[in-house]
Protein backbone atom coordinates (compact mmCIF):
# COMPACT_ATOMS: atom_id res chain seq x y z
CA UNK A 1 0.00 0.00 0.00
CA UNK A 2 1.33 3.56 -1.03
CA UNK A 3 2.31 5.53 1.74
CA UNK A 4 -0.04 8.58 2.82
CA UNK A 5 1.54 11.74 2.29
CA UNK A 6 1.59 14.62 5.31
CA UNK A 7 3.57 17.22 3.15
CA UNK A 8 0.85 19.75 4.69
CA UNK A 9 0.99 22.55 2.38
CA UNK A 10 -1.80 24.97 3.23
CA UNK A 11 0.36 25.49 6.31
CA UNK A 12 2.84 27.35 4.85
CA UNK A 13 2.46 30.48 2.86
CA UNK A 14 5.48 30.43 0.16
CA UNK A 15 6.27 33.22 -1.44
CA UNK A 16 5.27 31.40 -4.59
CA UNK A 17 3.85 27.94 -5.19
CA UNK A 18 2.82 26.12 -8.65
CA UNK A 19 2.85 22.43 -9.77
CA UNK A 20 1.76 19.12 -8.33
CA UNK A 21 -0.85 19.41 -4.94
CA UNK A 22 1.35 15.53 -4.03
CA UNK A 23 4.81 16.08 -5.74
CA UNK A 24 7.15 13.75 -5.92
CA UNK A 25 9.93 15.99 -5.84
CA UNK A 26 9.82 19.92 -4.29
CA UNK A 27 12.34 21.89 -5.87
CA UNK A 28 12.85 25.01 -3.77
CA UNK A 29 14.81 28.04 -5.40
CA UNK A 30 15.30 31.54 -3.67
CA UNK A 31 14.02 34.09 -5.89
CA UNK A 32 10.79 34.36 -7.00
CA UNK A 33 9.23 34.28 -10.93
CA UNK A 34 7.21 37.02 -12.29
CA UNK A 35 3.71 35.51 -13.24
CA UNK A 36 2.24 36.18 -16.76
CA UNK A 37 -1.15 37.67 -15.75
CA UNK A 38 -3.95 34.86 -15.88
CA UNK A 39 -1.09 32.64 -15.63
CA UNK A 40 -2.47 28.93 -15.31
CA UNK A 41 0.36 26.67 -14.04
CA UNK A 42 -1.22 23.19 -15.82
CA UNK A 43 -1.40 24.86 -19.21
CA UNK A 44 -0.05 23.50 -22.32
CA UNK A 45 2.05 27.03 -22.90
CA UNK A 46 2.42 27.62 -18.90
CA UNK A 47 6.18 27.39 -18.98
CA UNK A 48 6.58 28.83 -22.53
CA UNK A 49 4.63 31.82 -21.28
CA UNK A 50 7.20 31.34 -17.84
CA UNK A 51 10.27 31.51 -19.95
CA UNK A 52 8.72 34.35 -21.93
CA UNK A 53 8.03 36.60 -19.14
CA UNK A 54 11.75 35.95 -17.18
CA UNK A 55 14.30 35.04 -19.85
CA UNK A 56 16.33 32.89 -20.30
CA UNK A 57 17.28 32.34 -16.35
CA UNK A 58 14.14 30.73 -16.38
CA UNK A 59 14.61 28.20 -18.99
CA UNK A 60 17.45 26.88 -17.53
CA UNK A 61 15.82 26.31 -14.59
CA UNK A 62 12.83 24.57 -16.17
CA UNK A 63 15.36 22.61 -18.60
CA UNK A 64 17.47 21.42 -15.76
CA UNK A 65 14.01 20.62 -13.34
CA UNK A 66 12.92 18.04 -16.63
CA UNK A 67 16.72 16.49 -16.82
CA UNK A 68 16.22 15.48 -13.62
CA UNK A 69 12.71 14.13 -13.05
CA UNK A 70 12.05 12.64 -16.56
CA UNK A 71 12.00 8.80 -16.38
CA UNK A 72 14.04 8.64 -19.88
CA UNK A 73 16.94 11.02 -19.81
CA UNK A 74 16.54 11.13 -23.56
CA UNK A 75 12.82 12.73 -23.58
CA UNK A 76 13.34 15.01 -21.51
CA UNK A 77 12.31 18.06 -24.18
CA UNK A 78 8.78 16.29 -24.67
CA UNK A 79 7.95 17.09 -20.69
CA UNK A 80 8.31 20.49 -20.44
CA UNK A 81 4.47 21.20 -21.59
CA UNK A 82 2.92 18.85 -18.73
CA UNK A 83 5.86 18.99 -15.84
CA UNK A 84 3.71 20.83 -13.47
CA UNK A 85 0.43 18.37 -13.94
CA UNK A 86 -1.01 16.78 -10.64
CA UNK A 87 -0.66 13.17 -12.12
CA UNK A 88 2.37 12.63 -15.02
CA UNK A 89 3.31 9.06 -16.26
CA UNK A 90 6.76 10.59 -18.10
CA UNK A 91 8.32 11.98 -14.91
CA UNK A 92 8.14 12.19 -11.01
CA UNK A 93 5.55 14.97 -10.33
CA UNK A 94 6.68 17.93 -9.37
CA UNK A 95 6.13 21.26 -7.59
CA UNK A 96 8.31 24.48 -7.51
CA UNK A 97 8.56 26.25 -4.37
CA UNK A 98 10.37 29.56 -3.41
CA UNK A 99 11.47 30.27 -0.20
CA UNK A 100 13.14 33.01 1.96
CA UNK A 101 14.27 32.46 6.12
CA UNK A 102 10.61 32.66 7.57
CA UNK A 103 9.53 30.29 5.24
CA UNK A 104 11.76 27.69 5.24
CA UNK A 105 11.66 27.35 9.20
CA UNK A 106 7.70 26.35 8.39
CA UNK A 107 8.99 23.56 6.39
CA UNK A 108 8.24 19.79 6.83
CA UNK A 109 10.91 17.66 5.09
CA UNK A 110 8.56 15.11 5.00
CA UNK A 111 10.40 11.45 3.75
CA UNK A 112 7.46 11.13 0.96
CA UNK A 113 8.81 13.61 -1.18
CA UNK A 114 12.17 14.02 -2.25
CA UNK A 115 13.02 17.78 -1.31
CA UNK A 116 15.63 19.74 -3.66
CA UNK A 117 17.32 22.26 -1.76
CA UNK A 118 18.70 24.65 -4.83
CA UNK A 119 22.01 27.02 -4.17
CA UNK A 120 24.17 28.30 -1.48
CA UNK A 121 21.80 30.72 0.01
CA UNK A 122 19.28 28.16 1.00
CA UNK A 123 21.82 25.53 2.33
CA UNK A 124 23.08 28.40 5.22
CA UNK A 125 19.87 29.35 5.99
CA UNK A 126 19.51 25.57 6.93
CA UNK A 127 22.40 25.38 8.47
CA UNK A 128 20.08 26.64 11.92
CA UNK A 129 17.30 24.00 10.72
CA UNK A 130 19.19 20.47 10.71
CA UNK A 131 16.72 19.25 13.37
CA UNK A 132 14.56 19.37 10.33
CA UNK A 133 16.73 16.78 8.64
CA UNK A 134 17.75 14.57 11.56
CA UNK A 135 14.42 13.87 12.81
CA UNK A 136 13.67 12.34 9.27
CA UNK A 137 15.96 9.40 9.81
CA UNK A 138 19.41 9.40 11.03
CA UNK A 139 21.90 8.31 7.98
CA UNK A 140 25.44 9.87 7.10
CA UNK A 141 25.55 12.94 5.09
CA UNK A 142 27.82 11.69 1.53
CA UNK A 143 27.76 13.36 -1.83
CA UNK A 144 27.23 13.24 -5.29
CA UNK A 145 30.39 14.70 -6.63
CA UNK A 146 31.21 15.18 -10.69
CA UNK A 147 33.97 16.96 -9.80
CA UNK A 148 35.52 19.07 -7.48
CA UNK A 149 33.68 21.63 -8.25
CA UNK A 150 30.59 19.83 -8.72
CA UNK A 151 29.35 18.10 -5.97
CA UNK A 152 25.99 17.42 -4.25
CA UNK A 153 25.10 16.76 -0.76
CA UNK A 154 22.90 13.67 0.59
CA UNK A 155 20.85 13.70 3.50
CA UNK A 156 17.90 11.82 1.69
CA UNK A 157 15.06 12.65 1.32
CA UNK A 158 16.52 16.02 0.89
CA UNK A 159 19.44 17.13 -1.47
CA UNK A 160 21.45 20.30 -1.37
CA UNK A 161 22.01 21.16 -5.04
CA UNK A 162 23.93 23.98 -6.52
CA UNK A 163 21.54 26.95 -8.04
CA UNK A 164 19.70 25.47 -10.99
CA UNK A 165 22.48 26.70 -13.56
CA UNK A 166 24.45 25.25 -16.14
CA UNK A 167 27.69 26.68 -14.73
CA UNK A 168 27.22 25.58 -11.69
CA UNK A 169 25.07 22.54 -12.47
CA UNK A 170 26.51 20.45 -15.29
CA UNK A 171 24.67 17.64 -17.14
CA UNK A 172 27.07 15.45 -15.41
CA UNK A 173 25.82 16.49 -12.41
CA UNK A 174 22.21 16.24 -13.49
CA UNK A 175 22.59 12.29 -14.65
CA UNK A 176 23.82 11.74 -10.67
CA UNK A 177 20.93 13.45 -9.63
CA UNK A 178 18.74 12.04 -11.70
CA UNK A 179 19.71 8.69 -11.11
CA UNK A 180 19.96 9.07 -7.39
CA UNK A 181 16.25 10.04 -8.06
CA UNK A 182 15.50 7.30 -10.23
CA UNK A 183 16.46 3.70 -8.74
CA UNK A 184 14.75 1.64 -10.59
CA UNK A 185 15.38 2.80 -13.87
CA UNK A 186 19.14 3.16 -12.93
CA UNK A 187 19.84 -0.26 -12.18
CA UNK A 188 18.02 -1.16 -15.67
CA UNK A 189 20.41 1.02 -17.60
CA UNK A 190 23.63 -0.97 -18.77
CA UNK A 191 25.69 2.50 -18.32
CA UNK A 192 25.08 2.21 -14.42
CA UNK A 193 27.76 -0.15 -13.50
CA UNK A 194 30.39 2.16 -15.68
CA UNK A 195 28.69 5.15 -13.96
CA UNK A 196 28.87 4.18 -10.67
CA UNK A 197 32.69 2.70 -11.48
CA UNK A 198 33.70 6.23 -12.46
CA UNK A 199 32.05 7.66 -9.23
CA UNK A 200 33.63 5.69 -7.42
CA UNK A 201 36.95 6.72 -9.25
CA UNK A 202 36.30 10.20 -8.50
CA UNK A 203 35.89 9.88 -4.86
CA UNK A 204 39.06 8.00 -4.16
CA UNK A 205 41.03 10.80 -5.75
Amino acid sequence: MKPQRNFHFEQVEYIQYFGSSTPEVLFYLPTPALIPHQWRPQAPDALEQLIHLNGNHWRKIINIICKIVCHNPDNWREIKPVLLQQSPNTHKSVAIVVVDAENLTKVSFTPQTQHIVCSKKLHELLTNLTDKIDSIEKCSIEELVFNQRHKIQLHPPVYFTPYLDYRQFPNGLIDLLRKQLHPDVAKSDPRQQAFKDDVKNKHSR
